[in-house]
């Protein structure tokens, strides 16, 4: 891009809560100009911080993947993602994200969730899809299920930053 801005993106992560309020909206400003996808992910492959702004501090998701990144960072306990086999059985549908619960004195619980970008067109093909994919994980002996879906990020990005 012509005028880049220097940012330090691993810094501005780890010190987000104690940046400035024009620091957080330059960072928000610089990403929203970067239109195409393409274009971000050449960013967020040479700055990983970068991403993790984007979707954790910023709450923007791309794709899937920006969905279950958020979802990972801020579920607690025993998390696996991207689960594609149990006890040697291969899993149809994969589950997103597996959280494990272990109460003191009580049975583990597992919980299974998907996730589904809802876009612009055909908004219910994939939550319905995500929903029956939730349906199946109680025949791998999930205890209780999740489905997490958000609007694709074509919208202006004009919220308030905190």
């Amino acid at each position: 891009m012509k005028n880049e801005v220097k940012i330090n993106w691993k810094q501005s992560y780890e010190k987000w809560y104690s940046l400035s309020s024009s620091d957080k909206e330059k960072i928000s400003k610089y990403l929203s100009k970067i239109s195409s996808k393409k274009e971000r992910e050449n960013l967020f492959k040479k700055e990983p911080f970068a991403r993790r702004i984007y979707v954790e501090k910023l709450h923007r998701f791309d794709n899937e993947d920006h969905l279950l990144l958020w979802l990972y960072t801020y579920e607690p306990e025993e998390k696996y993602p991207k689960v594609t086999t149990i006890a040697r059985t291969k899993l149809t549908p994969d589950i997103d994200l597996l959280r494990i619960e272990r109460p003191y004195g009580k049975e583990p619980i597992v919980i299974g969730y998907e996730t589904k970008l809802l876009g612009k067109k055909r908004i219910f093909d994939p939550f319905y899809k995500g929903l029956g994919e939730t349906l199946c994980y109680f025949r791998y002996g999930i205890n209780q299920h999740g489905l997490l879906s958000e609007y694709h990020m074509m919208f202006p990005m004009k919220r308030k930053i905190g």
